[in-house]
């Protein structure tokens, strides 16, 4: 089996591993307002979770995130022939890619305008835009898939 791997698919899966590493890293801190983390001490009766992971950050949209780019990484592989026995067309493995990593990049821009309980002092994180980036990057890889 002599498998090439094509600009798409390796665009796709470094968009699906950089989504599923930006769960690690810190989406959001609390900035110079941050007196208005004693409200939230007072409402709820913890310290808000700023400057965790995604993975503490986000309720269940960091199983959703995840579970996203292991999809597209998995679709990558199908389309450039190392899942071995599965093989799916270009375009319907590109087309599939672009609608989830695109759900991604949704997903990311939500969170850059939506800001945890609703509050603006919290502000974005490297994770955050990592994320965004890496879903952009599949998104375009599903593209290229599409028109090859």
């Amino acid at each position: 089996m002599n498998t090439v791997i094509r600009r798409s698919d390796a665009a796709a899966c470094l968009g699906a591993l950089g989504a599923l590493l930006s769960l690690w890293l810190p989406w959001y801190s609390i900035g110079p307002d941050a007196a208005l983390a004693k409200v939230y001490v007072k409402a709820f009766g913890r310290v808000p979770r700023a400057g965790r992971s995604g993975w503490t950050m986000l309720d269940s949209g960091d199983l959703a995130l995840c579970v996203g780019a292991i999809a597209v990484g998995l679709l990558a592989l199908a389309a450039a022939d190392v899942l071995g026995s599965v093989r799916l067309s270009d375009a319907t493995t590109g087309w599939a890619i672009v609608a989830i990593a695109g759900a991604g990049v949704a997903f990311c821009l939500f969170h850059v305008v939506q800001r945890p309980f609703g509050d603006y002092a919290f502000h974005p994180e490297g994770g955050l835009f990592l994320a965004l980036g890496s879903s952009a990057v599949a998104v375009a890889g599903g593209v290229l898939l599409v028109r090859e």
